[in-house]
């Protein structure tokens, strides 16, 4: 029986600011959508065109994200700081290169990358507007997320759910 509840224990300490995080992050868009909606039927629009191509992003990110924790949690269990270290530099390394690819594209080419969403003049122009305002977002979010991979709940409980709170702020 002890077992059992030193089981559900860690469970929760793992469950609990993962999904926080997932609930967090996931929140942003409602909350874009609910203050975007208030400007009109363009600026929803254009608000939603840009988000796809940056959960574009978003998706790749959390995917070398995942695949940094994977590898680190892999390390930490064979007791092989060097090789935890590696790692982490590695993906942070990858995560800003795509995040800088990403920004330069934001920054340099909004329109093209618009046009492949929408012909609506309007529309185009607004969606280019915001996604050259999401480009500062690629940078911080790639860190954010390579340091939710390097610091898992499970390091230190006790710092876990105001950790995922942190890095889902920063990532909006």
């Amino acid at each position: 029986m002890r077992g059992e509840k030193r089981f559900f224990k860690t469970v929760c300490t793992l469950a609990i600011p993962a999904a926080l995080q997932s609930l967090l992050q996931s929140s942003f868009s409602l909350v874009d959508q609910i203050m975007i909606g208030q400007l009109g039927a363009v600026s929803v629009a254009a608000v939603g065109l840009a988000g796809k191509f940056a959960s574009i992003y978003a998706v790749v990110i959390a995917a070398i994200g995942a695949v940094a924790g994977i590898m680190i949690s892999q390390y930490l269990g064979q007791n092989a700081p060097e090789e935890v270290r590696r790692s982490f530099f590695t993906n942070l390394w990858l995560g800003f290169g795509l995040a800088g690819a990403f920004t330069a594209l934001c920054l340099l080419c909004p329109g093209a990358i618009m046009r492949a969403y929408t012909a609506d003049a309007q529309t185009l122009q607004t969606a280019a507007d915001y996604l050259r305002l999401l480009a500062g977002t690629y940078l911080p979010m790639a860190g954010a997320t390579m340091l939710a991979a390097a610091l898992p709940p499970w390091a230190r409980p006790a710092q876990g759910s105001r950790r995922s709170a942190r890095s889902g702020s920063i990532s909006c």
